[in-house]
């Protein structure tokens, strides 16, 4: 989405990838309500409705993109050699495409997808925060935006291909009319520990819905201070720091085809494990974007043979370090188990969960050798 050239420094081609604001003092460009369906609208294969170029910004980003097009990068190059003429699983895809203020280095418009390749200065804060706000509009206009570096192009073609294939049969979520989980409630609550699918090392955000709330919590967080002297309530100091937000700004980058990896972990251990006597586990729901921030399987002694607790041991015997999560319930705890709600009868759904679950290993960068070992011991325990 941003300016990129072959010897990927910071200086910008002869394009911006946005179209320019007028100066100070200038005019700006005229504010014009789009029809119905939007500026370009392009009904996908998934029937939702996508947007191409807005009209506003079209005559500005039009010579970018041709020049774009006409002085790729190498990376671009290659990449293109293969998507154009319909050369990856039969879709089209356009090259520098403008999609709203936006030029999209490759799209599948029928797929909803965006592919963006990104040279050394992406990594530099000032661009990863314009990064995240060009992913952030094209997810609202329907879009998947994956990402990859130009030595990811140059360097592992092929995973870069498996990826972008994937994508492409990866329906994408959100945009409008979606609905995201942090919609409901009065308050949500993220994590950000190093142990997330996405993290700053340490952290979390709360998401709220109104400004009072987030006014509120902004004294708490903030020793109580509104202003650089007046306090007016009790707070503490409960901020992510400057480093933690510039690796969760480089983790944005990274976090989609993160999300990709892991999906396809899941898929492996689901072929594998499909049909194991007294194993199960979820499916991914449809219309439903998941993380695959962990993959549980629900061990039934009386058919599979063997207690959770006795795999449990087993896969760490082999240096496979699964997780029993969650357990042991709260209910269980010296402070709640005296209550008549926390007893076992009362709680039989929980309880059987809790003493069949295992999370195996999960993680983007498991590799084909890690999962068959995870999965070698799952189905032959006894060897």
């Amino acid at each position: 989405m941003s300016p990129k050239d072959k010897t990927e420094t910071p200086a910008p081609r002869l394009a911006p990838q946005q179209a320019p604001q007028p100066p100070k003092g200038g005019v700006a460009a005229p504010s014009i309500a789009p029809p119905l369906g939007g500026w370009g609208a392009c009904p996908g294969a998934t029937g939702r409705v996508r947007h191409s170029a807005d009209p506003v910004y079209y005559g500005k980003l039009k010579d970018y993109a041709k020049e774009n097009r006409n002085h790729p990068t190498d990376a671009e190059e290659l990449l293109w050699n293969i998507l154009s003429g319909k050369g990856l699983d039969g879709v089209k895809f356009r090259r520098q495409h403008i999609i709203g203020q936006y030029i999209a280095d490759f799209a599948c418009i029928d797929k909803g997808l965006v592919i963006e390749l990104d040279g050394h200065h992406h990594s530099l804060p000032p661009v990863c925060e314009d990064d995240a706000i060009r992913t952030e509009y094209l997810n609202n206009e329907g879009y998947k935006v994956i990402r990859f570096t130009n030595e990811q192009v140059l360097y592992h073609l092929d995973d870069t291909l498996n990826q972008i294939s994937s994508a492409l049969h990866t329906p994408p979520s959100g945009g409008r009319g979606a609905v995201s989980v942090l919609s409901f409630g009065d308050m949500s609550t993220l994590s950000f520990h190093a142990t997330k699918v996405y993290n700053t090392l340490e952290g979390g955000a709360l998401v709220v819905h109104d400004e009072q709330t987030k006014r509120h919590i902004d004294h708490l967080k903030n020793f109580g201070f509104a202003g650089e002297t007046e306090v007016v309530a009790p707070g503490i100091n409960s901020k992510v720091d400057e480093v933690r937000c510039a690796y969760g700004l480089l983790n944005l980058k990274q976090v989609d085809g993160a999300i990709e990896a892991r999906r396809k972990v899941a898929q492996r251990y689901r072929e594998a494990l499909r049909g194991v006597p007294g194993i199960r586990f979820f499916e991914d729901m449809p219309g439903v974007r998941h993380n695959y921030s962990y993959f549980p399987i629900f061990v039934s002694a009386k058919e599979y043979g063997m207690t959770r607790d006795e795999l449990y041991f087993k896969l760490q015997e082999q240096g496979v370090f699964g997780r029993r999560y969650f357990y042991p319930l709260i209910s269980t705890f010296n402070t709640y188990r005296g209550l008549p709600s926390a007893a076992p009868a009362n709680l039989p759904v929980a309880t059987r969960i809790a003493d069949e679950v295992i999370c195996l290993p999960m993680h983007h960068a498991l590799r084909e050798d890690d999962i068959e070992r995870v999965v070698s011991v799952v189905k032959n325990p006894k060897k």
